[in-house]
């Protein structure tokens, strides 16, 4: 696969490969604004496919995909719904089991467990599904789990009106404090399996209980595990689906952070239902059909704007996730386990941080098949240079 207009860029025409993507943790992706410069991360340029060296089982199937409406009548907790009814056996997640093979998660399979966790969400929070919906406070999220259970998790709690805020795990316990009370967060969900983690929230409550002073009525944020992948993918035999629930445009839908890097503390940055509308339309300004195609998206981070993104065009083109094996703990990912996932995946597309991108990882690139060769790689702002390797 290759950006448009590249051939310029690159010289030679180096045949089938994949198109890899790589994103920056700067302020560059936040701005302080609506108008974010991540959000056109990866279709700002006009993507094509040379399908012409690929056999029929590599190739993204799309004949007998229903597309979803993307009028704007339907919100992205409403397009998973959607997707459950009219392309029940569609993939959404895919993962390599070893010598197994690979284990795919359709849609028949994700969308219960997305009721599931927004059911064991409200439980843990006090909503009650039954009434009618009430202005629902933000719940911080704080977890290294494994992508599928967050993933899953969080569009629960996108269905159930819930402002979600995931927080990156890496912050220390003074940042996680000062964003939980900018945020006005009343409940934080945290990553039971991860002992550190578990303290950095404690330690966050510590912290946040002797800033209120005396005589402050407003109560400290309470501290759940977060739903496992077992305890949401289970064999449970029936779908009990949550009631049907409005969103209002302008309501807040979740809340990003920016970095730590340009100040002592991150920034909380609201992203509306509006805006999320807006954000899932850009893959449409694709020139290929994306339907069907594997993106692998073993180095993403479910705090970040670009791994976040996922979430709101998943269900709207038919896009399938490569994905690390659910575990607990968490596999934690590293170049080689990120390059050999996408290897075991035969991802069409890579979504990768720079850290995930060493030298070697150059050099091994360099040497695959032509099903596996680097060719872009994708910052917000810029398309990098590709050097043919010798």
């Amino acid at each position: 696969m290759r950006c448009a207009n590249t051939k310029s860029e690159f010289g030679e025409d180096f045949g089938r490969t994949t198109t890899c993507f790589t994103f920056a943790t700067d302020d560059t992706h936040y701005l302080g604004r609506v108008q974010w410069k991540s959000s056109f991360w990866l279709f700002k340029f006009n993507l094509s496919v040379d399908l012409s060296n690929m056999s029929r089982d590599e190739q993204p199937q799309s004949s007998q995909y229903e597309r979803p409406p993307l009028d704007g009548s339907l919100y992205v907790p409403e397009l998973y719904d959607w997707q459950y009814h009219h392309n029940p056996t569609q993939t959404a997640f895919l993962y390599s089991v070893g010598e197994s093979g690979l284990q795919a998660i359709t849609y028949k399979e994700f969308v219960p467990a997305i009721h599931r966790a927004a059911r064991l969400v409200a439980g843990m929070i006090g909503i009650d599904i039954s009434g009618e919906k009430a202005h629902y406070p933000a719940v911080v999220i704080l977890s290294a789990a494994d992508t599928i259970s967050v993933f899953t998790t969080l569009i629960g709690m996108l269905r159930l009106g819930v402002v979600c805020f995931p927080i990156s795990p890496r912050f220390s316990d003074s940042v996680v404090a000062h964003l939980s009370q900018k945020a006005g967060a009343t409940h934080i969900l945290v990553d039971g399996h991860n002992p550190r983690l578990f303290q950095v929230a404690r330690n966050a409550l510590v912290e946040l209980n002797e800033q209120r002073g005396v005589g402050t009525q407003t109560p400290l944020p309470n501290l759940h595990a977060l739903p496992i992948f077992d305890e949401i993918y289970g064999d449970y035999g029936h779908f009990d689906p949550l009631p049907e629930t409005s969103y209002p445009l302008s309501s807040h839908a979740m809340l990003v952070h920016s970095s730590n890097s340009t100040s002592d503390y991150p920034k909380v940055i609201p992203w509306t239902v509006q805006l999320i509308l807006a954000t899932t339309t850009i893959p449409a300004n694709s020139s290929h059909d994306l339907s069907g195609a594997v993106f692998s998206c073993h180095g993403i981070e479910l705090f970040h704007p670009i791994g976040l993104h996922f979430l709101f065009w998943l269900p709207a083109y038919g896009l399938k996730l490569a994905v690390f094996k659910p575990s607990v703990p968490a596999v934690s990912p590293t170049s080689e386990l990120t390059f050999q996932g996408m290897q075991e995946t035969r991802a069409h597309y890579i979504v990768t941080h720079t850290r995930f991108l060493e030298p070697s990882t150059y050099k091994d690139l360099a040497v695959l098949d032509r099903y596996v060769e680097l060719q872009g790689i994708q910052h917000p702002a810029q398309l990098a240079r590709r050097t043919k390797s010798t």
